[in-house]
């Protein structure tokens, strides 16, 4: 029973695994943005030249509060145009910038390859496990 629920996490990593691919390589060809405004904070998660950037920001602006969808086509490249040498840290940062009136925005950047790599390496672990060996039986009888 425990090997059949691991055997099917196993199965849900590997999904996970071609999802965040796919997204990976999307990301190349279309940026694309979804996130809440709230009455008071906004998260917002981007996604663009294969890394997901997650925006957690105070919004002042007196909106109502609704889901933001959005795509938009932006020049293909392997990697992001505008940050160069992003590859010395994977890809992964945070950052916190703000404005003179006092909003404070960070942001979290987490490359795809990064998530892909740990729903690969799970997927294998747990699809890929030994069985048990089955104990010998004894047999039990009166001679």
């Amino acid at each position: 029973m425990i090997r059949q629920l691991l055997q099917l996490a196993g199965i849900l990593a590997l999904a996970g695994f071609v999802v965040i691919a796919g997204l990976s390589g999307l990301s190349h060809w279309r940026g694309i943005l979804t996130g809440r405004i709230g009455p008071k904070h906004t998260v917002l998660v981007r996604s663009g030249y294969g890394k997901l950037l997650v925006d957690f920001h105070a919004t002042d602006a007196g909106e109502p509060p609704h889901w933001r969808w959005a795509t938009w086509p932006h020049e293909f490249a392997l990697s992001s145009p505008n940050l160069g040498g992003w590859w010395r840290y994977g890809g992964f940062g945070v950052a916190r910038g703000g404005t003179r009136g006092g909003n404070t925005v960070w942001q979290l950047s987490i490359p795809y390859w990064a998530p892909a790599l740990v729903c690969l390496l799970l997927a294998a672990a747990l699809c890929l496990m030994p069985r048990a060996k089955p104990e010998p039986r004894e047999e039990s009888g009166e001679q």
